[in-house]
């Protein structure tokens, strides 16, 4: 069957879909997915992923928030998180695919009405629709735009990581996954265990790959494949 991106009808719909599939919340014990995943099918994390249509000017909220910036029209971001605050009404958690130590921070809190409907538009690469047989599984590699995005979301929800990963690049996620405590396992693609992420370089746009070892199969957002990522240039596998 074909595969089609779903669109939400606004960012209040977010909080009841984030209110059920805890998205972006550690997991309670955080303990390696890898011993969670008995039988699990692929998390879909497409609706939170937006491309912003104007420019905003946000002003983080928390004691040690950054200061105030403005997001340019055209950057892309995740909805992560939203909940109610006695005093500041509903705040939305953002992940914001942003270079590491650039001027706009990866992983901020900020009001919901700094971030109108009006201004998102949600994401759909134009490779996302792939075969997919019933168990999941792609017989297609076309769908990988937003590999990297996917995998952020992926280790934020399974407690892995506190923070939305910062940088715009698959490969990139090599010099920053050590610095969350992850380390090299020194296993290749093809002996890598579940729960570990490999990353590769490479690709006609440069951005390389990031995929997941989950049971048994490779997961990069939007389905599961039975054989790692080829046509890329591997750099290491990692995990905690």
């Amino acid at each position: 069957m074909k595969r089609t991106t779903k669109f939400l009808p606004s960012i209040a719909a977010m909080a009841c879909l984030l209110s059920l599939t805890g998205c972006g919340s550690p997991a309670a014990n955080g303990s390696n997915p890898s011993a969670q995943e008995n039988g699990e099918q692929s998390q879909d994390f497409s609706n939170t992923g937006y491309v912003l249509r104007e420019d905003l000017a946000l002003r983080p909220l928390g004691d040690n928030a950054p200061p105030a910036f403005v997001l340019s029209a055209g950057s892309e971001l995740a909805v992560l998180e939203m909940k109610a605050d006695a005093k500041l009404g509903t705040i939305v958690h953002l992940g914001i695919d942003a270079q590491e130590n650039g001027r706009v921070p990866s992983d901020v809190w900020v009001s919901q009405t700094e971030v109108p409907n009006e201004a998102l538009e949600p994401y759909a690469p134009a490779d996302y629709d792939s075969e997919e047989n019933q168990d999941g599984d792609f017989s297609a590699q076309k769908a990988m735009t937003y590999c990297y995005r996917y995998v952020k979301q992926y280790l934020l929800q399974t407690g892995q990581v506190r923070i939305y990963l910062p940088g715009e690049s698959a490969w990139q996620a090599a010099g920053i996954l050590p610095k969350q405590g992850f380390h090299r396992t020194g296993h290749s693609p093809a002996s890598a265990k579940n729960g570990e992420v490999c990353v590769y370089s490479g690709g006609p746009a440069g951005h390389g790959h990031i995929e997941v070892k989950r049971n048994g199969r490779w997961w990069y957002g939007y389905g599961f494949k039975p054989n790692p990522i080829s046509g890329r240039r591997f750099i290491a596998c990692f995990a905690k």
